[in-house]
């Protein structure tokens, strides 16, 4: 199973590679996270290339049934919404498919 790493391991890998503080490393990464979150928030794409575009999709209205819980069975309508999407660069692939292949 796959390790996982959370932001306070990627903040050490930023500060390591960059040769700075972690303080330095973790103001970088939340100044690229607020940027996307922003760009997101405004219905845009956001195109990093040679990694990958996030982008914001809407999703229909639709009908599902639950499964748990006094009303199991039941359907119910879900409003339409908006989802973020990531699709991930050809080098962004072909670099994850070489490292496990």
């Amino acid at each position: 199973m796959a390790e996982k790493i959370y932001k306070e391991q990627v903040i050490e890998m930023v500060a390591e590679r960059m040769g700075c503080s972690k303080t330095s490393a973790a103001s970088a990464l939340s100044a690229v996270l607020v940027s996307l979150e922003d760009t997101l928030r405004q219905n845009d794409r956001v195109i990093l290339t040679g990694f990958g575009t996030f982008e914001v999709r809407p999703t229909a209205a639709r009908k599902v049934r639950l499964i748990n819980g006094d009303r199991a069975g039941e359907l119910v309508d879900i409003a339409p919404s908006h989802r973020v999407a990531f699709v991930p660069g050809k080098p962004l692939v072909e670099k994850v498919r070489g490292a496990r292949g």
